[in-house]
């Protein structure tokens, strides 16, 4: 019997022995990269990306342990998940001459995840800075941003091999010089944006919110895109046509100065099929909505297809300039308001508009003897989903909501352009305004 144990003990002691096994070196205090290999949960500390990347394979993450300053562009040529942990990237120029610097590019062509990174724009010392924060460069690549926070004075995300597909989720893109926060360049490219805040603030010339030169399809399920002091459009697609722009829902706001020239604020096209069938549209300028373009060669028109939305024209200009003959345009849904769409509305969609708030016909009286407060007048308005989200699109934190019911005389509004409480205000109009309290009922949805 006991030879018979030892041997089992001397088996059992030459398979452990055979058994394979890796030291992990724990990251220390002061190393800024973490490389986590696939299916582990803890990886290797280093403290150059150059080491960091030499290290990964496909399928790896690769994860920032703290705040660091670059004034030096990082290439990454693996399909990995880039964890930014929460961390800051401050990109600090050291560069004299005209700075064109790429912070971070991805040439791996397969499946490729950025998230919870932030990447901000620190001092530079040229006279020319220009600096982009991602570029993606990796033919046919899978490319989601989750919850990323990037800054820059050029480009923010670009786009620049066939084939790939990138998808936004969350987070913020700002541009504040002279490029894109988006842009695409190469064909077969498929851009998602299912959420995430899109602001283009510099005062240079080309500037837009997504500028696809090449690309397959665009498609805005939500998000907030918000142009401020610019004379470009949020849209710009005026190189290569045959590409599908689909506007599902979202809040596109233009707040720019009054300028000179055949511009326009949310659009401007080539012969692409632009769909529009959510979203909330607030263009203060005096420029037109869509503006669109031929290019040569191209025969086939473009097609402009609007089944939804609100949109909200505070300009002069009108809502499609006089090249809408090169587009086949069909308005059968959506809601305009504005000074500026007279031609929309002269085209038949008419019927479409004004139905955001409607009330029903009929009041119902209620009297309840030695009950003032029961007793009195029912009136039922039906409110838009589009209506609510315009409401709250134009509230701060110092402001609220409130619904109800102005009574006022027909005749004192008769021929009035706009009704509001300030308007009547203004003319000394007498009225009621009840609010409601109670009985409010709805959905996100309706």
């Amino acid at each position: 019997m006991k030879r018979k144990i030892a041997l089992l003990l001397t088996l059992c002691m030459l398979l452990t022995l055979a058994i394979p096994f890796s030291v992990l070196a724990a990251p220390a205090a002061d190393d800024v990269w973490e490389v986590i290999k696939s299916g582990e949960t803890e990886g290797t500390g280093y403290k150059k990306i150059a080491d960091a990347n030499a290290a990964m394979t496909d399928g790896d993450t690769l994860k920032l342990l703290g705040n660091i300053n670059l004034s030096a562009a990082v290439t990454i040529d693996k399909n990995i998940t880039f964890d930014g942990n929460g961390k800051t990237i401050t990109y600090k120029g050291t560069k004299t001459q005209a700075d064109t610097t790429i912070l971070l590019t991805l040439k791996g062509t397969g499946k490729n995840v950025i998230r919870n990174l932030t990447v901000a724009l620190g001092e530079t010392v040229s006279q020319d800075p220009k600096m982009t924060a991602l570029k993606c460069t990796g033919a046919g690549a899978d490319v989601t941003l989750e919850n990323c926070n990037f800054k820059a004075n050029r480009m923010v995300v670009w786009v620049a091999a066939d084939g790939v597909k990138l998808t936004v989720n969350g987070g913020s893109f700002e541009s504040e010089g002279k490029g894109a926060v988006i842009q695409l360049d190469k064909a077969g490219i498929e851009l998602t944006v299912n959420s995430g805040n899109f602001v283009q603030d510099g005062s240079l010339g080309s500037q837009y919110i997504v500028r696809g030169n090449i690309f397959k399809s665009i498609t805005v399920n939500d998000g907030n895109f918000t142009q401020l002091g610019s004379t470009m459009p949020i849209f710009y697609a005026w190189s290569t046509p045959g590409g599908t722009i689909d506007i599902k829902g979202g809040n596109f706001r233009v707040i720019g100065a009054e300028v000179s020239g055949d511009r326009a604020s949310l659009m401007e096209t080539y012969q692409h099929t632009v769909t529009i069938s959510g979203g909330f549209f607030e263009l203060n300028d005096n420029k037109f909505a869509f503006k669109f373009g031929e290019k040569e060669g191209t025969t086939e028109k473009g097609i402009l297809s609007i089944t939804g939305g609100l949109f909200v024209h505070n300009g002069m200009g009108k809502f499609l300039d006089s090249s809408k003959s090169l587009f086949d345009i069909a308005i059968t849904g959506g809601s305009f308001h504005g000074t500026a769409v007279a031609d929309v509305l002269a085209e038949g969609a008419a019927s479409v508009a004004g139905k955001d708030i409607a009330m029903r016909d009929g009041a119902g009286v209620r009297l309840i003897v030695g009950d003032e407060d029961g007793s009195g007048i029912r009136f039922t308005t039906d409110i838009s989903a589009n209506a609510v989200a315009y409401a709250k699109a134009m509230t701060d934190d110092q402001s609220s909501i409130t619904y109800g019911t102005v009574i006022v005389p027909t005749s004192k509004v008769t021929g009035t352009p706009s009704f509001s409480i300030s308007g009547l205000d203004a003319n000394g109009v007498k009225y009621e305004n009840i609010v409601a309290k109670d009985g409010i009922t709805g959905s996100d949805e309706e």
